[in-house]
């Protein structure tokens, strides 16, 4: 029998060079599937770090705005330039070299002039991190709260001096330390609920706006509350900011211009709740608002109190730039309108327009031009915006306090 023969099975397949070929088509097809994701992704990226940019910039603009519109609302007298601070706050807190009118005050003190508007160009003490190259604006706006009215009337400003009480002392008392307004004494106290619902708006910490409208005015720092029959409102030295100065002379001077003795019958006087608004940007890059004359919870000591409101409240972050410019009328032709970086003590009454470049940066490098180690940049982006002053240019004829 012959042998059977046994052909070879089909061995049939890829060549190492198919494979070869195949897998460097692939692996083409791979790399440039995940160079278009990672554009995408890149893409992606950039855009929501410039929309978290541009958000910075949209709050920064909110704020600033609303701070400048309600700039100096029935604060007309300070326009005027009637207020006086005490010079070391001012260095401290406002500006190293304030452009006011320095004179000497009660006691030997030093005062100078504050108006409604004030740019810094000299970084005050309190102030040590600033970031370089920035600018800073200090306004003062009436305090209105919401809660304010009682039974449909305002509460400031408060008149609070009409007459002298009863057994002839005058309702203001200053002594050796204190300036004490006698609540019980002024019209209102006809109402006893009406009175405490208005020593009730007084709060330690606050600052408020002393104006007898035709001479003087003052800011004090509220430092005791007295509720019930005798209600009252102290204002005495040793307070958080250091505006009450040496026994307060300077509110003594805005309630008796002619100097204060028994049975003196005082100034007309207005008080009202105001805040001092300063914007800066820090050396980290974060926007500050900070604003003196909130109240002061009664468990915070004074301390923290005055470095919290040192530090002021983070607006936006990753800030490299802040600028303002001044729109002012000519102090000799007033139909002349100049533009300028600061303003001189005649400009802060003739300012009319402050206008505010703004500049941010994404949180992360995520485009640009590379650096020479081929890393990519933050990106930055600005706006500029400008604010009519609208209190400080209309309001002396008609929000004069009568």
């Amino acid at each position: 029998m012959a042998a059977k023969q046994h052909r070879p099975q089909s061995q049939a397949g890829f060549t190492l060079i198919e494979l070869m070929i195949s897998m460097g088509i692939i692996l083409t097809i791979t790399i440039a599937a995940f160079s278009l994701m990672d554009g995408a992704m890149r893409t992606s990226a950039t855009f929501y770090e410039q929309t978290e940019a541009q958000q910075n910039l949209r709050i920064t603009q909110d704020h600033i705005n609303r701070d400048l519109t309600d700039t100096g609302y029935k604060l007309a007298n300070i326009s005027d330039g009637l207020l006086r601070v005490p010079l070391d706050f001012t260095q401290t807190y406002i500006s190293a070299n304030p452009v006011g009118t320095v004179t000497t005050g009660p006691a030997d003190e030093h005062y100078v002039r504050l108006r409604l508007v004030t740019s810094d160009d000299d970084v005050p003490a309190a102030l040590s991190d600033v970031l370089t190259g920035t600018d800073r604006i200090t306004t003062i706006r009436s305090d209105i709260r919401s809660d304010d009215e009682i039974d449909g009337v305002p509460t400031f400003p408060l008149s609070v001096l009409r007459r002298v009480g009863a057994s002839g002392d005058p309702i203001v008392k200053p002594n050796l330390n204190t300036f004490r307004v006698d609540l019980f004494q002024t019209r209102e106290n006809t109402d006893p609920v009406r009175l405490a619902n208005i020593v009730n708006k007084f709060r330690v910490g606050e600052v408020y706006l002393f104006d007898n409208s035709s001479t003087a005015a003052a800011l004090g720092v509220v430092t005791a509350v007295t509720t019930g029959p005798n209600a009252s409102v102290t204002f005495a030295g040793g307070d958080a900011y250091g505006l009450n100065k040496n026994g307060v002379p300077h509110l003594t001077k805005v309630a008796y211009p002619d100097g204060y003795a028994n049975n003196a019958i005082p100034e007309a006087l207005t008080i009202t709740r105001i805040q001092l608004v300063t914007y800066f940007v820090d050396a980290d890059g974060l926007l500050r608002r900070r604003v003196f004359g909130r109240p002061r919870p009664v468990a915070t000591p004074v301390e923290d109190f005055i470095a919290d409101a040192l530090a002021g409240e983070v607006i936006a972050e990753h800030f490299t730039d802040l600028q303002f410019r001044y729109e002012v009328r000519d102090e000799i032709d007033p139909n002349v309108v100049l533009t300028v970086d600061s303003l001189t003590e005649v400009q802060q009454a003739l300012v009319r327009q402050a206008e505010f470049q703004t500049e941010a940066e994404t949180a992360h490098a995520v485009g640009g031009a590379k650096d020479a180690e081929h890393h990519y940049g933050k990106l930055r982006t600005s706006s500029t915006t400008r604010t009519s002053l609208r209190n400080v240019v209309y309001g002396p004829a008609d929000q004069r306090f009568n």
